[in-house]
């Protein structure tokens, strides 16, 4: 259902999606935990969502998960999970704080990605300069 949160409970645990209306109807497996709201108007998904992601439930996870080969949550330890649960307005301006800081930080990537291939341009230019002599002292 729309506004469900897929969580991966089997392998690389914790990783969260938000269903959106565009990709239903969609199939899932064992794999995941679908996490279905009961009261939207008290629980906001993207709240939750970046609870899900916080080191507060990573360290439930932790005293969890169990496996050698692929690690895995059971759904009654799903449920065990704690999570805050501020009022509404407060969860819209968690969301809306965090939302800034990840565009944020998804622009400062950008840029340090761009910066790193204009160094490596940079790099290889010097470099064919110095490979046809054209950085040699004349005297």
């Amino acid at each position: 259902m729309e506004n469900d949160i897929l969580f991966s409970i089997a392998g690389a645990l914790g990783r969260i999606t938000i269903v959106k209306k565009d990709i239903l109807p969609a199939n899932t497996n064992q794999a995941l935990a679908i996490l279905r709201l009961s009261n939207v108007n008290y629980s906001l998904p993207s709240y939750i969502g970046y609870c899900l992601k916080s080191q507060h439930i990573f360290d439930q996870i932790n005293k969890f998960k169990a496996g050698v080969a692929q690690l895995n949550l059971s759904l009654e330890q799903m449920r065990e999970l704690q999570i805050p649960l501020p009022p509404p307005f407060k969860q819209q301006g968690i969301v809306y704080q965090l939302d800034a800081l990840s565009a944020e930080t998804k622009k400062l990537k950008a840029n340090y990605q761009k910066k790193l291939a204009d160094m490596d341009e940079m790099k290889k230019s010097i470099l064919q300069k110095a490979f046809s002599g054209e950085l040699t002292e004349v005297q």
